[in-house]
C-alpha cells in the first residue's frame, strides 16, 4: 500500500530548505533525529523544508514524520525501468511516501561516474513514479557560491551568439507592434531571482 505523501513545499518567494543526511546519522540515532524534526514541524514547513534520507531509513522516516507535513525523499533511484539487483526503483520510493528523489549528487558523479545522460534517465523514472526529481546541477569542484551559480547558469544557458549577417540589436529588439513578450520578461525575472537566491545577493 502506497503511503500518503506530503507535498513538496514549492511556494515562492520562500526558498526551499533541504537536508541530505547521506549516511552521517547512525541508524540507532536516526529516530531521535527525526523526532527533533517532528517537534519543529510547523517551523520547518514555514521554511520550505524537506529531507533526503537513505533507502534503509525510509520506513522509519515514514513512521516518524507521518502527519507532520514534512516532505521527504530518497537519495537516488535506478536509471533502468526493469528490476536491477541492488538498485532502488523510483516506484518503491513512492510506495514509501517519498515526494521527491535527489539525483546527480556530486559524489555520485565523481565516484560512480554518473553523467548527465544517466541522471536524465533517472529523472525520467522518477517522473513516471510521480516523484519530483531534485537534480543536483552543481560545479565540478567546490568553489564560492557566486562562482558556482555562474558556472551552472552558464552551462544551462550558454551565451547566445548572433548568427552571421544578423544584427544583435535587431535580434533583441521589440516584437511586432513595439511590445515585448511578457512571458519572456517573466522568465528573465525568474532566472534573476533564482540566481540571487543561489548567491545570497539581494
Amino acid at each position: 500500500m502506497t503511503a500518503a505523501r506530503a507535498p513538496l513545499p514549492i511556494h515562492p518567494p520562500v526558498p526551499l530548505t533541504c537536508n541530505n543526511t547521506k549516511t552521517v546519522v547512525a541508524p540507532r540515532e536516526f529516530r531521535d533525529w527525526l523526532g527533533a524534526l517532528r517537534d519543529q514541524a510547523e517551523l520547518l514547513r514555514a521554511a520550505g523544508y524537506f529531507v533526503m534520507v537513505p533507502a534503509l531509513m525510509l520506513s522509519l522516516t515514514r513512521e516518524v514524520l507521518s502527519g507532520t507535513g514534512i516532505a521527504y525523499g530518497g537519495q537516488d533511484c535506478a536509471a533502468e525501468s526493469e528490476s536491477v539487483t541492488g538498485e532502488t526503483p523510483a516506484s518503491h520510493l513512492a510506495d514509501f511516501g517519498c515526494t521527491c528523489v535527489m539525483l546527480g549528487q556530486q559524489q555520485r558523479r565523481q565516484l560512480r561516474g554518473e553523467d548527465s545522460a544517466t541522471v536524465a534517465a533517472k529523472a525520467a523514472r522518477a517522473g513516471e513514479a510521480g516523484l519530483v526529481p531534485v537534480v543536483c546541477a552543481g560545479e565540478a569542484e567546490h568553489c564560492p557560491p557566486a562562482e558556482a551559480a555562474e558556472t551552472v547558469a552558464t552551462r544551462r544557458h550558454p551565451p547566445r551568439r548572433t548568427p552571421p549577417g544578423k544584427s544583435r540589436d535587431r535580434r533583441r529588439g521589440p516584437r511586432s507592434g513595439g511590445q515585448r513578450d511578457p512571458r519572456r520578461s517573466a522568465r528573465r525575472k525568474g532566472r534573476r531571482r533564482r540566481l540571487r537566491l543561489l548567491t545570497g545577493r539581494r
